[in-house]
């Protein structure tokens, strides 16, 4: 309904806008993220192919499912480390790539 009142934006000009608004929005998120870097968390664990034994992706507190970004766990250190899906998992932050963080399983 709004795109179809007087004076609206053309398409070009709104989505030049958002695409704007999304790099910022990205150098925010990161820089927010890259202080995590160091940190031990706790993570929620959503997907471990091989019982964890290749990585994972998980989530931290702070990460509502299918909006915020993800924790992606790397393969663990100790043979006899697994992740399981619905369980936790220390993990030692050790990047941050755009929305998400990497973490090692502790």
């Amino acid at each position: 309904m709004a795109n179809e009142l007087p004076g609206a934006l053309p398409d070009e000009e709104r989505e030049d806008r958002r695409a704007r608004f999304m790099a910022v929005a990205e150098e925010v998120s990161v820089a927010r993220l890259r202080r995590r870097v160091g940190a031990t968390m706790q993570v929620l664990v959503d997907s471990a192919p091989a019982l964890g034994r290749r990585g994972g992706i998980g989530r931290s507190y702070a990460d509502a499912p299918e909006i915020d970004g993800t924790v992606r766990l790397l393969p663990p250190a100790k043979a006899s480390t697994q992740l399981r899906v619905g369980e936790f998992a220390k993990a030692r932050i050790v990047a941050a790539e755009g929305h998400d963080l990497v973490g090692e399983p502790i």
